[in-house]
């Protein structure tokens, strides 16, 4: 295999547009252009994509596809904010990160969540963060 693949994870909620819907019903592009899904953890248990699989509240969808043009664009790392740290209280819309650099996920008491721009940064909060390419 000469690309990559690369994973994301959906998590279903009873207001997500395919919570209740069989796999067989959800469109490909609603999911990746070239993608597909790999497996479904429910419960803590790996599930096996069929057609017939009927998608539940709580279900985490997992998906693969080729990464863009076959390279890694970012290196990802974790920062801890301590008290004091100036992102403390802010939103992530107004933090200083540098060009091409996102803040895109947030492990706070233990769950993990993509925020957006209104999230506020706390105290103790553990942020992952897309550095960019070094080239």
């Amino acid at each position: 295999m000469d690309e990559p693949i690369a994973f994301i994870q959906i998590r279903i909620t009873e207001e997500h547009p395919w919570c209740g819907r069989l796999l067989m019903e959800i469109r490909p592009t609603q999911v990746l252009t070239g993608g597909r899904i790999v497996t479904i953890i429910r419960d803590g248990r790996q599930l096996t994509a069929r057609g017939s699989t009927r998608l539940l509240p709580g279900d985490i969808v997992v998906a693969g596809g080729e990464s863009v043009d076959g390279k890694a664009w970012g290196t990802l790392n974790e920062l801890t904010i301590g008290p004091g740290h100036p992102w403390v209280d802010r939103p992530v819309k107004d933090l200083p990160l540098q060009e091409g650099c996102s803040l895109v996920a947030i492990r706070r008491s233990g769950a993990l969540f993509i925020p957006d721009g209104s999230a506020i940064i706390c105290a103790g909060d553990l942020v992952i963060l897309n550095e960019g390419t070094s080239d």
